[in-house]
C-alpha cells in the first residue's frame, strides 16, 4: 500500500485587522430605494506565519467603521493562533460568537465575510493556486450581464442606454425598477422595443413594493419576456413573497442579495420562493457560507447567480472564483457603471462579449499593492 502524504504543515494566523474605504459618487446611483451618493466598504486583512498576507472586503453600504469594529474587537482575538488549512473551522468558530447571542445577520456577518475572503486568498497565495482551483473548479471564463440602467423617469433614457448597451454587444441587461408598476411596465416596453427580442432584461425593484404591487408588475412583465424579477419585496416579507411567487403568470422571481446565511435562505429555497437565488459573497458570510448557499439551492434545483451590486473589487473577484467552482452557476453581475471601488487593486478582469474571465493568479487573482491601497483608506 502506498503510503499516504503528510498532511500540510501548519499555517497560523498571526494577525487580523480591517480598513475602511469610502468614495464619493461623480453622479449619484438612482435605484428604487433612493439615491446613492457614496460607496462604502471594509477591507479586511489576514496575515500568515509564512509572512502571506490575504485580503477580503466586507460589504458596508453605510457605517463602515462599525464593521471594522467588528473585526478588530471581535474577529481577530477569535481566530489568531488558528490554522487558516481549517477555513471551515475558523468560519464556524467566527459565527457561533454571536450566533447564540442572536446576531447572525448584519454587520456581524459583513465582517466574518471579509475575514474568510482574506483567508481563502492567503491560503491561494501561500499555494501559488488561483482561489477557484482550491474550491475543485474548472471554468476560465463565466456568461454575465451589464449592471444596471439606473431609473429615470424618462423611458427613451432607459431605451437609449439599453440600446448602446446592446451594440456594444451585451446580450444581457438589467434595468432598476420601482417607480410604480404602470410606469415600470412603461419603461421595459420602450427598452424591449429599442434592443429587440435577441437581448435578455433582468429586472431589479430593490424590495420597494407591497405583494399586491408586485404581482401587477410582475404579471405584466411575461409580454416583454424579462428573464427574472429581483426582489420585488422586502426580503423580510416572506408571506409577501409567498403571494407574488404563487400569483400566475409572472415571470421567474430572484433574491438574496439582502440575505445571510443559509439558514436565512432556506425559506425561500426551500419553497421555491426564488428561481435564482442571488448572495453576495462579502454579506453573506463569505466564500465559504456562500458556497454552503449555493451548493443547497443546488440540491433543490435552484440557479446561482452571485450579486455584486455597489461591491469593490475583492468582491468581484471572490465572486467569480466562487462562480468558477458551483454547479448551479448561471451568470455573472457585471457592473459596467463605474465607481471608484472597483479600483482599489489591479487585475479585475473587464468582460469581452458578454463573457469575463476568472483571474488565473494565485489567490483572488488582483494585485494588491498595500501602500497604495493605505493612502485610500482609514486605517
Amino acid at each position: 500500500m502506498k503510503p499516504m502524504s503528510p498532511p500540510p504543515s501548519p499555517l497560523r494566523i498571526v494577525n487580523v485587522d480591517a480598513w475602511v474605504a469610502t468614495v464619493e459618487l461623480d453622479t449619484p446611483w438612482q435605484i428604487g430605494t433612493g439615491p446613492l451618493t457614496e460607496m462604502s466598504a471594509t477591507i479586511a486583512r489576514v496575515e500568515l506565519d509564512n509572512g502571506v498576507v490575504g485580503w477580503g472586503e466586507c460589504l458596508a453600504r453605510e457605517a463602515p467603521g462599525a464593521t471594522q469594529a467588528i473585526v478588530r474587537e471581535l474577529l481577530a482575538k477569535t481566530i489568531v493562533g488558528m490554522d487558516a488549512w481549517s477555513v471551515e473551522a475558523i468560519w464556524e468558530k467566527m459565527y457561533r460568537t454571536m450566533k447564540i447571542r442572536g446576531h447572525s445577520r448584519g454587520f456581524f456577518m459583513e465582517a466574518v465575510a471579509g475575514v474568510d475572503i482574506a483567508i481563502w486568498d492567503a491560503l491561494g497565495r501561500s499555494l501559488g493556486q488561483p482561489v477557484w482551483r482550491l474550491l475543485h473548479g474548472e471554468r476560465t471564463e463565466l456568461p454575465c450581464y451589464a449592471s444596471s440602467i439606473m431609473i429615470s423617469d424618462d423611458p427613451r433614457i432607459t431605451a437609449a442606454e439599453a440600446e448602446r448597451l446592446a451594440a456594444e454587444g451585451w446580450n444581457a441587461i438589467k434595468i432598476k425598477v420601482g417607480r410604480g408598476a404602470a410606469a415600470d411596465l412603461q419603461t421595459v416596453a420602450a427598452a424591449r422595443a429599442a434592443i429587440g427580442p435577441e437581448v435578455q432584461i433582468m429586472l431589479d425593484a430593490n424590495g420597494v413594493y407591497r405583494a399586491d404591487e408586485a404581482i401587477t408588475l410582475r404579471r405584466g412583465m411575461v409580454e416583454h419576456d424579462v428573464r427574472w424579477l429581483e426582489e420585488p419585496v422586502p426580503v423580510y416579507d416572506l408571506s409577501g413573497y409567498q403571494k407574488v411567487a404563487a400569483a400566475a403568470p409572472g415571470v421567474p422571481l430572484a433574491g438574496g442579495e439582502a440575505e445571510y446565511a443559509a439558514a436565512g435562505f432556506l425559506p425561500y429555497i426551500e419553497n421555491r420562493y426564488w428561481d435564482v437565488v442571488q448572495p453576495n459573497v462579502s454579506r453573506a458570510g463569505g466564500i465559504t457560507s456562500v458556497r454552503r448557499i449555493a451548493l443547497l439551492a443546488d440540491a433543490h434545483n435552484i440557479s446561482y447567480a452571485p450579486h455584486t451590486g455597489a461591491s469593490g473589487a475583492l468582491c468581484m473577484a471572490a465572486s467569480l472564483h466562487l462562480a468558477a467552482s458551483m454547479p448551479n452557476f448561471m451568470i455573472y453581475e457585471h457592473m459596467y457603471v463605474d465607481q471608484p471601488l472597483q479600483h482599489l487593486v489591479e487585475g479585475l478582469p473587464t468582460p469581452v462579449d458578454s463573457l469575463i474571465a476568472v483571474p488565473q493568479g494565485p489567490g483572488l487573482g488582483v494585485d494588491v499593492d498595500e501602500e497604495a491601497l493605505r493612502k485610500q483608506c482609514r486605517i
